[in-house]
C-alpha cells in the first residue's frame, strides 16, 4: 500500500533557500543590471518563474550584443527603463511571492511589474487602487490604467466612475480637466448610474463652466448622447430653458427632435428609420438593479414564469429558462449576492419545505437544505446575509407561529423564537436591524396586528395594530416609515395604505393605491414602492396590472403592465448584475420610441406625461425655430 505525501512547506522552504543564496551569490548564472548603476545576481530559473519578459530575455537574442562573447550575452544582462530600487522590488517578489504595496510606491511598481509582464504583482497592485478608489482620486487612476495600458485597472475603474459619477462630478478636482473624449466616454454609457438625466446636465454645466469660453462650443456634442427623451417634461423645459443650450444653435436639432417626441408629431415620427431607433437620445440607461418576479397564479392555473422589470425603460422582459423548480405559488424569493433563493410556497396541490438557488449567470438552479417545517403563505426576509423564514400554512388546519433563519455560508436552516400570534399569509420587512411583520390570517380570523423580531435578543415583541386587517398585504420600509398595503380584510380586497411611523410607534393612512389587490409582489426600488401583480375583487380575477408609489409626493403611478397577471407571486431585486442585458431588452427594444410607435396615435397629450396643456405648448414655442 502506498500514498502520495506533499510536503506543504517544501516550495516556502525552497525559495527561502534560494533567495539566501541569492544574497550570498551562491549557484547564481545570471546578473541583471540598470542603467543607473544596480547589479544583482540571480537564478535564470526563479526569474523565468516569475515573468515571460525574463524567461524571453534568458531563452532568445533579445540582449545585449555589446557585452562580450555568447556565453556573456545569457548571463549579463542589462534591463531598461527601470530603477535599481524597483527592480531590486521584483527580484524579491520572485523569490519570496511577497512584496510591500503603498501609495507611495504604487504608481512605480505597477508600470514595473507590467513592463516585466510580472502578473502576480501586476493583480496585487490593481487589487491595492481598486480598494482605494474614491470619488476624488478614480478619475487620475482610470487614466494612469489607460497610459500603462493595465485593462484590468482600466476595467474596474471605468466601473466605478459609472457608478459614482454624479458624486464624483461634485468632489473631484480632477473631473474639472476631464477631456472632452473622456468625458463623451463616459456619457454615453448606457450604465451610467443616475436616475434623472437632468443631474447629468448640472454636472456637465461644472464642467463646462470652468472653462465657459472654450466648452460652450461642445455642448452639443455632448447633449447627443444624453437621454432627452426619457426626461420627465418639466425636466426637459429646465433643460433647454437653461441659456447655453437655448442660445448655441447647434444644440436645436436635438431638442427639437425630442420634443416632437414629446408632442407627438406624427410627420416627423410615422415612419422611422433605423438609425432613429438607435438614437441615444430615446435610449433609456440600463438600471443599477433588476425588479424580478417568480411563480405565482394565473387564470390558468400556477406558474413557474420569470419577469423581470427594467425601471429606467418601464419595461418587463419574460425571461425564457431551460432550468425548472416546476410551479411556485405563495412562496417568497430573497436576492443575495448573484443568487436568488426561492423559499416554500405551494406546487399548486401543497405545501412545501424546499429551498432552491438560483444563480443568476448560470442560469442554473440548485437544491439546498430544506425548511424544518412545511410553509405555503411564507413570509420571508433577508438581513445581514441571513434569510428569515417566518410563519405560514403547512396544508393542515392549523397556521405557525414558528419562524426559521437559514445561513447560505452552512447552507443550514435553523429555528428562532416563534411569533406572538399564528399567522399565514401575513407580510415582512426589516428596519434597523429588526424584522417587522404585520396582517395575515390565523386559521379563523383575518389580522390586523403587528410584531418586531429583535435579532440581537432572539425576542418578538408586540406593536400597536394596524387599522385594517390586512392579508395578503405588502409590507416596505421607505425610511422611517413602514408601508402595509392592500390585502383583504374578509369582505374585500383593499386599495387602502396605512404607515407606521417607528418614532412615534402610530399607523397613519396615506395615498390609496389606483386599484384594490391582495396576494401581490412589493418591493422598493430607488425610493419608491412597486406593487406587482395580484388578485382584484373588483374583475374577480389575477391582474397584470403594476404601480408606483412615490412616498416623497404621495403619488401613486401606473407602470407598464406585467406580461402575465398573476397573484402568490414572489419579488426581490437582483443587484450588481454582471450580465445585467441578460435580465433587460435588447438595445433596439429598449427605445421609448418603440413604446410610442406601438400606441395608438389618438391618444392623449396627459398620458406622455406632460403636466397640461400649457406646459406642452410652452415646449412647442421654446423649439419652435
Amino acid at each position: 500500500m502506498s500514498y502520495i505525501f506533499e510536503d506543504a512547506d517544501y516550495t516556502e522552504g525552497t525559495l527561502h533557500c534560494l533567495n539566501n543564496m541569492r544574497i550570498l551569490g551562491q549557484g547564481c548564472d545570471a546578473v541583471l543590471s540598470t542603467e543607473d548603476g544596480g547589479m544583482f545576481r540571480v537564478h535564470k530559473s526563479i526569474m523565468s518563474w516569475c515573468s515571460t519578459y525574463f524567461r524571453t530575455v534568458f531563452t532568445t537574442s533579445l540582449v545585449n550584443n555589446d557585452c562580450g562573447d555568447g556565453s556573456q550575452t545569457r548571463t549579463f544582462i542589462i534591463i531598461p527603463n527601470i530603477s535599481s530600487s524597483m527592480l531590486e522590488v521584483i527580484i524579491q517578489y520572485a523569490y519570496s511571492g511577497i512584496t510591500l504595496v503603498s501609495e507611495e510606491n504604487v504608481e512605480l511598481l505597477l508600470p514595473a511589474a507590467d513592463q516585466f509582464n510580472v502578473l502576480g504583482m501586476v493583480k496585487v497592485c490593481t487589487e491595492f487602487l481598486v480598494n482605494k478608489l474614491d470619488p476624488r482620486n478614480c478619475l487620475g487612476i482610470w487614466k494612469f490604467g489607460k497610459e500603462y495600458f493595465v485593462f484590468e485597472l482600466e476595467k474596474e475603474t471605468f466601473k466605478y466612475i459609472l457608478d459614482h459619477f454624479l458624486e464624483i462630478a461634485e468632489k473631484s478636482i480632477e473631473y474639472l480637466d476631464l477631456f472632452l473624449s473622456d468625458l463623451k466616454c463616459i456619457l454615453k454609457e448606457d450604465s451610467l448610474n443616475v436616475q434623472r438625466e437632468l443631474l447629468i446636465w448640472k454636472s456637465l454645466k461644472r464642467w463646462i463652466n470652468h472653462d465657459a469660453p472654450k466648452r460652450q462650443h461642445y455642448v452639443h456634442g455632448l447633449l447627443k448622447y444624453m437621454r432627452l427623451a426619457v426626461m420627465p417634461v418639466k425636466d426637459f423645459q429646465d433643460l433647454i430653458n437653461d441659456p447655453i443650450v437655448f442660445k448655441n444653435v447647434q444644440c436645436w436639432p436635438y431638442v427639437s427632435q425630442v420634443a416632437k417626441f414629446i408632442l407627438k408629431d406624427l410627420k416627423h415620427f410615422l415612419q422611422p428609420n433605423e438609425s432613429l431607433k438607435e438614437n441615444l437620445l430615446f435610449m433609456p440607461r440600463l438600471p443599477r438593479q433588476i425588479l424580478l418576479c417568480l411563480g405565482g397564479w394565473s387564470q390558468d392555473g400556477p406558474t413557474s414564469l420569470f419577469e423581470t422589470y427594467d425601471c429606467r425603460g418601464d419595461l418587463w422582459k419574460q425571461i425564457e429558462m431551460e432550468d425548472s423548480i416546476g410551479h411556485r405559488v405563495y412562496h417568497q424569493s430573497i436576492a443575495l449576492g448573484k443568487y436568488v433563493y426561492v423559499v416554500g410556497g405551494s406546487d399548486g396541490f401543497s405545501a412545501i419545505n424546499s429551498c432552491f438557488r438560483f444563480d443568476t449567470e448560470t442560469k442554473k438552479y440548485e437544491e439546498m437544505s430544506p425548511m424544518h417545517e412545511h410553509r405555503c403563505f411564507v413570509s420571508a426576509v433577508e438581513l445581514n446575509g441571513k434569510i428569515y423564514a417566518i410563519g405560514g400554512f403547512d396544508g393542515s388546519e392549523e397556521r405557525s407561529k414558528t419562524a426559521e433563519c437559514f445561513t447560505p455560508k452552512n447552507n443550514q436552516w435553523d429555528y428562532i423564537a416563534s411569533m406572538s400570534c399564528k399567522r399565514s399569509d401575513a407580510s415582512a420587512c426589516h428596519i434597523r436591524n429588526r424584522i417587522f411583520i404585520a396582517g395575515g390570517f390565523d386559521g379563523k380570523a383575518y389580522l390586523h396586528s403587528a410584531e418586531v423580531y429583535f435579532v440581537d435578543f432572539n425576542q418578538w415583541c408586540m406593536l400597536p395594530p394596524m387599522n385594517s386587517c390586512r392579508s395578503g398585504l405588502g409590507c416596505a420600509t421607505v425610511g422611517d416609515y413602514i408601508y402595509a398595503i392592500g390585502g383583504c380584510n374578509g369582505v374585500k380586497r383593499l386599495k387602502t395604505v396605512e404607515k407606521y411611523d417607528i418614532t412615534s410607534k402610530q399607523w397613519y393612512a396615506t395615498k390609496p393605491m389606483k386599484k384594490p389587490r391582495s396576494n401581490f409582489a412589493i418591493q422598493v426600488l430607488e425610493n419608491k414602492i412597486y406593487v406587482l401583480g395580484g388578485y382584484d375583487d373588483v374583475e374577480d380575477t389575477t391582474t397584470d396590472d403594476a404601480e408606483c408609489f412615490d412616498p416623497t409626493t404621495s403619488k401613486w403611478k401606473r407602470i407598464a403592465p406585467m406580461k402575465v397577471g398573476r397573484s402568490g407571486l414572489s419579488s426581490c431585486l437582483l443587484s450588481g448584475l454582471k450580465n445585467v442585458q441578460d435580465y433587460t431588452l435588447d438595445i433596439e427594444s429598449r427605445s421609448v420610441l418603440n413604446k410610442y410607435f406601438s400606441e395608438d396615435v389618438t391618444e392623449t397629450i396627459e398620458s406622455l406625461d406632460i403636466n397640461s396643456s400649457n406646459d406642452s405648448q410652452a415646449t412647442y414655442q421654446i423649439i419652435s425655430f
